[in-house]
């Protein structure tokens, strides 16, 4: 039983139930729920209960030689949880995208009032200072927008 090895494991090496709780984040009522069999830890935790035991997540399920947890639902957590993660970075990228968008159609939007205001074509410029939205360009008498 994985409550058991937590336990035996945990015991092992002198950790206490709320020395191992700390370790991982969870409250000790957890990991003594877990020890006794009353709840079951999802992958992360057993991957972070591992971690905290100096041990690795196979020698945590293991049962005289077999694993307890069934693979293919310890495979399905792992999977959900990297799913997770990779929806989270594009809900970021997203984000960025959305950002990228908006300040390209601010800089479009002035690059269109000063043509009016001016009456002369503007030039976009690169230009790594995004401090400066646009330059006035003597030499030409323009002004450049510098993206």
């Amino acid at each position: 039983m994985l409550g058991e090895n937590i336990r035996k494991i945990r015991e092992s090496k002198n950790i206490s139930q709320k020395d191992l709780a700390e370790a991982v984040q969870l409250s000790p009522k957890t990991i003594q729920n877990y020890e006794q069999g009353v709840r079951s830890p999802r992958y992360e935790q057993i991957k972070d209960i591992a971690q905290a035991l100096g041990v690795t997540e196979q020698n945590l399920l293991m049962i005289e030689g077999n694993i307890e947890i069934d693979s293919t639902q310890l495979f399905l957590e792992k999977l959900s949880s990297e799913i997770s993660d990779q929806l989270w970075e594009i809900s970021v990228a997203e984000k960025r995208i959305k950002e990228q968008k908006d300040s390209i159609r601010w800089k479009t939007n002035l690059l269109k009032e000063i043509e009016r205001i001016t009456g002369k074509e503007v030039e976009p410029v690169d230009c790594e200072n995004e401090d400066i939205p646009f330059a006035y360009n003597e030499e030409e008498d323009g002004v450049d927008i510098i993206y």
